[in-house]
């Protein structure tokens, strides 16, 4: 991940194998875990129902009660998704 990043869930923390849109990690400090958890999730819904890597996804936060849109590409090493309000979100 990019310098700077922050773990977000366990899977993350733990450097489990990546691969499976499990780990998570923050890019920003204003992007807060749940928010980030949340984009994690309508990705990998995302890529479920329409198999694109690259996405754009409206994600509702449940710190500010707004929905963002948060735009996401895979580089083939892990996805970042930006939008918001200055959000940064990985998943690998």
């Amino acid at each position: 991940m990019p310098a700077g990043s922050r773990a977000v869930n366990d899977a993350a923390r733990n450097n489990e194998p990546a691969g499976n849109f499990n780990n998570v990690y923050a890019g920003t400090n204003v992007t807060s875990d749940p928010f980030a958890l949340a984009v994690r999730d309508a990705y990998a819904q995302n890529f479920t129902e329409h198999h694109q890597y690259d996405a754009v996804l409206n994600v509702r936060s449940s710190v500010t009660g707004v929905t963002y849109r948060m735009d996401c590409h895979d580089n083939g090493q892990y996805v970042t998704c930006t939008g918001g309000d200055n959000a940064v979100v990985y998943i690998s």
